[in-house]
């Protein structure tokens, strides 16, 4: 039988954790790098200017980026970060640990770099095989040349941060200042003694606005849903994953009695009312500011929170409660960005409306039969990124090499809605959706057979069922069984825990 080749779309997180998982299930896989780089969103580039291809349309990552998510919560379940590495990564050290992850594993051989994907279609004999045709461009030479292949797997790993949305408002064009977008962000050098706006309510808006305030001048951030601020540290003994996600806080007290206790907890730690930031929903039903500093620098008065933007004049800039701040230099909207797939022209794979997607548990296309095509990270994860593009990888190549076979598409077709409405009363309409990271893991292990296996380790082994069973869900739990386990790594992951969490 002749062996099957994936053609994995893009090299960034998700589409190093599809390598491997192919490798693993004896699936040759051949990745398509549009940039000169592998990491994707991860990568930093600190010479980027509004002249390069990039800047305006891939997501940028800046300087003062520190991950929202504790290192043992972040790791992959089979590669553990040096116990050197701090609880919560700077974006450079995070770097660092991708690379060692690329080099440990062998992955650069399958990344083929400056190659852009024109277009990917089903074969000519899909209906027989399930195999596509991928056509891409070589950008490496002056003369671009075009090339088709065929391939019997697709794994498109291109990520959801792929078109930034920048909202209008009335009176922009009449704007006298500079516009950017957050992912063109890099450092606050060039807003130095400037009057800054920043525009959005998420994790990237408080950490460009804190940057900013440091050097500006003044620095306004518009939240029009108002915030809820986490510390990364809750009540500075615990990283707040690794407590949220631990498994006494998932199963044995109902999620929404502890969402409404945190929110209590989060609303006392500071006079929201006072400093104009009450959010108009309850915790985790609208994004949430994880920071660490947003609400000292509102404090010393560098740093001074409004509603929403209503509209520009000139220089000046209003606000929904009729305030208004003249002389704005520099707005930056921090306001997200919008799935793109551009190089597949089925509409029934991937429609143009995100909210019209249909995929299996955020993976397969309800509307590809042969099941030969999947998507990692189609979705936001209240979590970390790495692990999950890890737990969707496995369960794609697992499912590419015949080893797991999926639900009907009746069956699918049930999931899909039950998601969509679930994601609906929890967040409300949301352009990318979103999941907690402990249930969904919990789903994509269910597949994979991965679920750590209590009654069987408490025979076995009762100090790791004791961890297991008490302690934080992080990733090497799901290494311990199920296809391609890795039991002493993640048995000594798991175990090295108490030591690691609150090690720096």
């Amino acid at each position: 039988m002749q062996q099957k080749r994936a053609c994995i779309i893009g090299a960034g997180i998700s589409g190093l954790t599809a390598i491997k998982a192919c490798l693993e299930e004896g699936i040759t896989p051949v990745c398509l790098e549009q940039q000169d780089h592998i990491g994707g969103a991860w990568h930093m580039n600190e010479n980027l200017t509004p002249n390069d291809p990039e800047f305006g349309i891939v997501c940028k990552m800046f300087s003062a980026v520190v991950t929202n998510t504790s290192r043992k919560m972040t790791e992959f379940s089979d590669f553990p970060m040096s116990k050197e590495f701090p609880t919560f990564i700077p974006a450079r050290k995070l770097i660092e640990y991708i690379q060692a992850y690329v080099e440990h594993f062998d992955l650069a051989k399958y990344v083929q770099n400056e190659i852009r994907v024109d277009d990917i279609c089903k074969s000519n004999d899909y209906h027989t095989t399930g195999n596509w045709d991928v056509t891409y461009t070589d950008l490496k030479f002056d003369v671009k040349k075009q090339s088709k292949e065929t391939f019997s797997n697709v794994v498109v790993c291109n990520g959801i941060f792929n078109e930034q949305v920048k909202p209008t408002y009335p009176g922009e064009e009449t704007f006298k200042g500079e516009i950017i977008h957050g992912g063109d962000y890099f450092d606050s050098t060039p807003y130095k003694g400037k009057n800054v706006l920043v525009v959005g309510s998420s994790f990237s808006a408080s950490d460009i606005a804190v940057d900013c305030s440091k050097v500006a001048k003044n620095t306004i951030l518009s939240a029009r849903k108002g915030l809820w601020i986490m510390p990364r540290m809750l009540d500075g003994k615990q990283p707040w994953d690794a407590t949220m996600f631990s498994r006494p806080n998932i199963g044995m007290i109902p999620f929404r009695v502890r969402m409404l206790q945190w929110g209590h907890k989060l609303y006392q730690q500071f006079n929201y009312k006072d400093y104009n930031i009450v959010p108009k929903k309850g915790f985790l039903r609208q994004p949430i500011c994880i920071s660490d500093e947003i609400q000292s620098r509102m404090v010393y008065g560098t740093l001074k929170v409004k509603p929403g933007l209503s509209r520009f004049e000139n220089k000046s800039v209003h606000f929904t409660d009729g305030t208004s701040f003249n002389n704005i230099d520099v707005v930056i909207y921090a306001t997200g960005y919008r799935m793109k797939c551009n190089f597949i022209q089925d509409k029934s794979i991937i429609p143009d409306n995100c909210e019209d997607i249909a995929m299996y548990k955020h993976i397969f296309p309800i509307n590809d039969p042969k099941h030969t095509i999947a998507f990692v990270n189609y979705l936001r994860v209240l979590g970390s990124v790495l692990p999950t593009s890890e737990l969707q990888s496995r369960v794609i190549a697992s499912v590419f090499a015949g080893q797991i076979k999926l639900p009907s598409v009746e069956k699918m077709r049930v999931d899909v809605h039950n998601h969509k409405s679930r994601i609906s009363n929890q967040w409300g309409n949301c352009v990318v959706p979103k999941e907690f990271v402990h249930f969904y893991y919990q789903q994509l292990a269910d597949i994979l057979g991965a679920k750590p296996k209590i009654s069987k380790l408490l025979r076995k082994d009762r100090k790791l069922a004791m961890k297991c069973l008490f302690g934080p869900a992080i990733p090497a739990q799901y290494r311990l069984f199920g296809r391609h386990a890795n039991y002493s790594v993640a048995r000594q992951s798991v175990l090295d825990l108490d030591q690691e969490v609150m090690a720096h």
